[in-house]
């Protein structure tokens, strides 16, 4: 399962060497798969412009909480516990988002989620990060974008 939105990964570790943390989200591609021979074993995979090959954090018992109060916003944050990171997510699609966020937390649980996820190997090279689309003009009719042309 894939979800294109605004990441922003927070350490809570930072603070208490009195560094600060807070940046500018980026746009991502958040995947949750399983690895290849581990049966069952969920992982969260964050892919960027910049780190295209992605970070990967376990799921299984690894999620704190969840903070969901602004779904309906596009917004939510996972809290993992090992590493001690926040994962801010924004700017996502509602529905998306609310898939999402129901199967992390299958997968946190450890419920069998085969049938949401795939292979994380065969998430990565499919993982097509696509830059925001920021003024659409439209002179007349014909010219208005189809949704393929906008989100590829």
């Amino acid at each position: 399962m894939k979800l294109q939105c605004e990441v922003e990964v927070i350490n809570r570790m930072l603070p208490t060497f009195g560094l600060k943390n807070r940046g500018k989200g980026t746009r991502a591609v958040l995947s949750v798969g399983r690895q290849e021979g581990k049966r069952g074993a969920a992982y969260l995979m964050i892919c960027t412009l910049k780190d295209k090959s992605g970070s990967r954090y376990k799921l299984e018992n690894n999620i704190e909480q969840l903070f969901t109060r602004f779904v309906g916003e596009g917004k939510a944050t996972l809290r993992l516990k090992e590493p001690a990171l926040d994962i801010c997510l924004s700017k996502a699609e509602i529905c998306g988002l609310r898939n999402f966020i129901s199967t992390v937390g299958l997968a946190n649980k450890g419920t069998d989620i085969e049938f949401l996820t795939d292979l994380i190997s065969s998430l990565l090279p499919s993982a097509k990060i696509c830059p925001w689309l920021k003024h659409v003009t439209v002179a007349s009719p014909v010219s208005i974008p189809s949704f393929k042309q906008l989100y590829s």
